[in-house]
């Protein structure tokens, strides 16, 4: 607590002695935060397929009948929303039908 036993006299010393603790500073925070934030991270639960070899054996939702033969080659099986439910949704909402339909059990992923 006696303070510094060399001298900071010139000008780039000093400015290098600044650089020194603000990068301290910065440090310190960084990880203050990632601690803070791993001892505060979210429970949450996985539903769904834990394997590939889960997945070929799956009943798989997607929200659009655009993109779902992308997992034909990967799933036993995929269904869409209906098409009346799905005129005029957004995609968020189709999601969330998909997501629905996981939670229930109605298909795997």
């Amino acid at each position: 607590l006696g303070g510094d036993d060399h001298e900071w006299a010139t000008g780039p010393a000093r400015v290098m002695r600044i650089s020194f603790l603000f990068l301290i500073l910065i440090s310190t925070t960084t990880y203050t935060a990632n601690l803070a934030a791993f001892f505060l991270m979210p429970d949450f639960t996985f539903h769904g397929p834990k394997t590939m070899a889960d997945l070929n054996h799956a009943r798989v939702c997607f929200g659009s009948r655009q993109w779902g033969g992308l997992a034909e080659p990967f799933a036993q099986e995929v269904t869409y929303p209906p098409d009346e439910f799905a005129m005029g949704k957004s995609i968020e909402q189709l999601q969330e039908y998909c997501k629905d339909q996981v939670v229930s059990g109605s298909v795997d992923a």
